[in-house]
């Protein structure tokens, strides 16, 4: 029901695409840059067209929701608005992480206790031969005792954190050691997730540091089947590694391959029921009417709709002439101004447009032009929408990700958001 216009016909749920982590086609260079690269790039897809499936996450339909609400309360509603199209096209974008979590038992975790030095300046690729308990070397992602070289798992890509401890020594106030993590297919320094190499160089001195080198739960992206290494250089002779310790944590993965989605993710965790219902109240200016022959039976329609009827009730034998009379000229509670707003979802597009517009992204702004009017009221729901953009290819996507003050893309939870999934039609097909 994903890959066709009939809205209808999913279960429950379609698959759809929001950008919640800076495709490679936001950026302006020609390939993909950039922390997702290797994905990107490993893919072997025309990027600048295609959206890797691996991006799909499903989308929960808001009528299936509502459905599911009402039958585990008990009730029933018959509503015509609820049947269109405009409101089964309406969908609860996948509110988790942007890849899902891995089950987190994927860890690396060995040391060497084998000293290492040579009398001129020297370029060591770390060994490690202790991987028995407290060690482990036992996971996806394994490190070769023999060649100290970890490849990472096989069936997934993921985000893993890097941590690297090393206790050395130096001969000399002039003396250095440079630690590096390094892709081993290319020889290059590994590009953690934030974008900067990770490489540290160290002024040791005429001393021993059992700090030094330190490098704690550095993010790193690793494509499926890689093979990394610890490079230690010494700029002298005579320089001394005592010890050193790596671990290699997986914390996500981004490959769905074989990988099952729990759906409760899907779901915004800090949203209620209530929460759903008075949202879509808000939006579509729902009256909720409940039958009088049948306590269950919730009758459902936008306000114009539900007061349809033309007809004039004169209710003016109604008055009890016996009191005082008191013509009031318009409603003393009527604003001035009424905003109509979903709430802020914190993304990059979100702020950009608020900064140009000084409103949020779908506001409606309605002026009343009742000369009894006073003040603003404003109405905004609890959930966000998802705001479409296209950068430098004809690809219009929601994006839900956010760029920090260096410019580095944000990854987000896409949270709890209402939007209306569509169609898209590849040309040619």
């Amino acid at each position: 029901g994903s890959w066709d216009d009939t809205f209808s016909d999913a279960s429950g749920f379609v698959y759809g695409a929001v950008d919640a982590i800076g495709l490679g086609h936001v950026l302006n260079s020609q390939s993909a840059t950039g922390p997702f690269a290797s994905i990107f790039n490993a893919i072997l897809y025309a990027f600048d067209r295609l959206l890797p499936i691996e991006l799909f996450r499903p989308n929960i339909w808001v009528k299936k929701m509502v459905d599911l609400i009402f039958a585990q309360h008990g009730y029933r509603y018959e509503s015509t608005f609820f049947q269109s199209t405009e409101f089964e096209r309406l969908v609860i974008p996948y509110a988790g992480e942007p890849f899902a979590y891995a089950s987190g038992d994927n860890t690396c975790f060995v040391a060497t206790d084998e000293d290492y030095t040579e009398e001129g300046a020297w370029q060591y690729d770390v060994i490690y031969n202790l991987t028995s308990s407290p060690y482990i070397n036992t996971g996806d992602g394994q490190v070769d005792t023999n060649t100290g070289i970890y490849t990472s798992a096989s069936g997934y890509a993921g985000l893993y954190y890097v941590s690297i401890f090393l206790d050395i020594e130096g001969t000399s106030d002039t003396a250095e050691f440079t630690i590096s993590f390094v892709d081993v297919s290319n020889s290059q320094t590994v590009i953690d997730f934030t974008g900067r190499a990770f490489i540290a160089y160290y002024n040791i001195g005429n001393r021993r540091d059992s700090r030094g080198g330190n490098f704690r739960s550095i993010p790193v992206f690793m494509p499926a089947n890689t093979q990394y290494k610890v490079l230690l250089t010494a700029n002298q002779g005579g320089m001394t590694m005592y010890s050193s310790r790596l671990q290699i944590t997986l914390a996500q993965r981004f490959s769905l391959q074989n990988v099952s989605i729990d759906m409760r993710t899907a779901l915004p965790a800090d949203t209620l029921q209530i929460d759903l219902l008075s949202d879509l109240q808000k939006m579509f200016n729902l009256y909720f009417y409940q039958s009088p022959l049948d306590p269950t039976l919730i009758y459902i329609e936008p306000f114009v709709d539900f007061y349809s009827d033309t007809e004039v009730v004169d209710w003016s034998q109604k008055s009890d002439e016996a009191q005082e009379m008191q013509i009031t000229m318009g409603d003393p509670e009527l604003r001035k101004q009424f905003t109509f707003a979903y709430r802020d979802g914190g993304e990059a597009l979100a702020k950009s447009y608020q900064a140009t517009w000084q409103e949020g992204y779908g506001c409606r702004i309605y002026d009343t032009d009742n000369f009894y009017g006073k003040g603003e009221q404003r109405i905004e729901t609890k959930c966000a929408t998802v705001i479409p953009a296209q950068y430098r290819t004809d690809i219009v996507l929601g994006r839900t990700f956010d760029v920090q003050d260096d410019g580095t893309i944000k990854p987000m939870k896409t949270g709890y958001r209402i939007a209306q999934y569509n169609y898209v039609e590849m040309t040619p097909a």
